[in-house]
């Protein structure tokens, strides 16, 4: 086999070399954010035709759960249980104007965790950059910028991708908890957060692994605590907030669902769709089931609501959990779990790991103090060979570099020796005889 080929254009040479240095997040999210606001180009003069939405908010930092005098066609009715930003606003005394420069510094971070967050995954600060400029022109992320009608969605979905980025479990559910608690929209979309945390911490794709991984216990553990405290306040202060849904908008609305779904994702759709097929393809389909079925019934609801396009916003974190899930499945399937070694070869060799859990698909079960030769057998020759034009090709599409040859045999490393690894991914090196 010939060695894997890289064609890059001058362009992505210069671009890597800026990402090169030690404040590469700095300028990917700036970068990224200056193309957020290029592509949104947002315009303050229609402020003053919302200020009953921003009276709605002072008044729930007023009297927080506070529905005295109001009926259900009031903004600040319907915002009672949306209390992070208003609670944080009368804690540190925000007029309007701070309230929107909260809302953009909340958009900043949603670009800097996705950049963090894929780079962790892939070990390329390229594709970090470029998927957080893919998501600063989405609505997702262009709405901390432009949205002036006090919904505050750009903290809610930069709190679930936060929760997402983050390794520590008190992180995960303090993230996760607010940001339930700046939209219930986030409630569902907290299902994806835990989904990634499961793909890229667990040993295998089992679900019975989430159970005993501390940031998925994290999320359950948010989501429950949302719901308790969702009653407790209810029922201290007696309120009664009936549902937005209407099963009138949906049928009325369900031409536009097509274009609707589109906004949620628009390209990260990919990741979607094919991690749906890793998961079946590696026998999870009870998980590929279980998420592409939260997502469907997702886009069903947001078409029972009159804001459709932000609403579809809150399906961010189901697009980086399929990209978790691609990364995974592609470069995991012969590899163990985080910390582990790996080295293929197509010709008999041995196998080692520093952990006693099998390495990679057709070998038998390596251990850190000994050594597993290839099975005689010519299924398991057949596995090795296609392991090793998968591992080939995955080299040459995610930017994996060559780290050197010995003698006849040429050794890839990912993720690559200029990003460092990362903590909880797996470090691959793929030996091969030439």
């Amino acid at each position: 086999m010939g060695r894997p080929h890289r064609v890059d254009a001058p362009g992505l040479h210069r671009f890597d070399r800026l990402l090169s240095g030690r404040l590469w997040l700095l300028i990917a999210t700036a970068i990224a954010t200056a193309t957020s606001l290029f592509g949104a180009f947002p315009t303050y003069d229609n402020l003053p035709r919302y200020d009953r939405d921003w009276a709605a908010v002072q008044h729930n930092a007023d009297h927080p759960f506070d529905q005295k005098g109001l009926i259900s066609t009031d903004r600040a009715f319907n915002f009672t249980f949306r209390v992070t930003v208003p609670l944080l606003g009368g804690l540190l005394g925000l007029s309007r104007n701070g309230y929107l420069v909260v809302q953009g510094l909340f958009g900043v971070a949603l670009l800097a965790a996705t950049a963090h967050l894929v780079d962790r995954l892939t070990g390329s600060r390229r594709l970090g950059a470029l998927t957080a400029i893919t998501v600063g022109l989405m609505w997702a992320g262009s709405c901390a910028f432009v949205e002036l009608r006090a919904n505050f969605d750009a903290v809610a979905i930069s709190l679930l991708v936060l929760a997402m980025a983050s390794r520590r479990w008190p992180v995960v559910l303090l993230c996760t908890f607010l940001a339930t608690w700046t939209d219930e929209r986030a409630l569902p979309a907290a299902a994806f957060v835990l989904l990634f945390h499961h793909v890229v911490e667990s040993r295998d794709l089992n679900p019975v692994r989430a159970l005993k991984d501390p940031r998925c216990l994290a999320v359950g553990g948010a989501v429950v605590l949302r719901v308790v405290t969702r009653y407790a306040a209810s029922a201290a202060f007696d309120i009664v907030q009936p549902s937005d849904f209407n099963l009138h908008h949906a049928a009325d609305q369900l031409g536009i669902l097509p274009v609707g779904s589109w906004t949620a994702l628009e390209g990260l759709w990919f990741f979607v769709a094919i991690g749906a097929v890793a998961l079946v393809k590696a026998r999870q389909r009870l998980v590929a089931l279980a998420y592409l079925g939260t997502i469907a019934a997702v886009l069903i609801a947001n078409i029972t609501v009159v804001d459709v396009t932000r609403s579809m916003a809150y399906l961010l974190p189901a697009g980086l959990a399929g990209m978790a899930v691609v990364v995974r499945t592609a470069i995991r399937r012969w590899c163990a779990p985080p910390s582990m070694w790996l080295s293929w070869s197509p010709s008999p060799g041995q196998c080692t790991t520093s952990e006693e859990q099998p390495a990679c698909t057709g070998f038998t079960p390596c251990r850190s103090s000994s050594s597993a030769t290839w099975p005689a057998s010519a299924a398991a020759s057949a596995d090795c060979h296609r392991s090793v034009v998968a591992a080939d090709v995955i080299a040459s599409r995610l930017g994996i570099v060559s780290s050197g040859q010995t003698g006849s045999a040429e050794t890839y490393s990912w993720p690559p020796a200029t990003t460092g690894g990362h903590p909880g991914m797996a470090d691959v090196r793929v030996s091969r005889s030439r």
